[in-house]
């Protein structure tokens, strides 16, 4: 008889744990930083890291702007990933509007 694990990991979980350990964030939004906007005007914006965190995750499991909010805000392990673990954050359509247009 096999041990059952009592914390089984799901398969987004598996994957953004390898992401962070392949993939160099920190130099991936270095390089998209000059294009990134300042914000002067509008809502107050996310750091770009958030940002970029959010678009990844877009494309990695093929999430629409609306279904990528939703997750965003009922899902912890996605915005700790986004390192915005607080639900603090005002997170608006305009933020996700931003983002389709890259």
């Amino acid at each position: 008889m096999s041990a059952i694990d009592p914390v089984k990991k799901m398969r987004e979980q598996v994957f953004l744990e390898q992401v962070k350990k392949v993939v160099p964030l920190a130099a991936l939004v270095e390089l998209v930083a000059t294009f990134f906007p300042g914000g002067k005007t509008g809502p107050p914006s996310l750091s770009l890291r958030t940002m970029f965190c959010v678009r990844c995750m877009q494309k990695w499991f093929l999430l629409s702007n609306p279904s990528m909010e939703e997750i965003f805000f009922y899902t912890p392990l996605y915005r700790a990933f986004a390192r915005s673990v607080s639900l603090g954050v005002c997170l608006t359509k305009h933020h996700f509007a931003f983002l389709a247009q890259a």
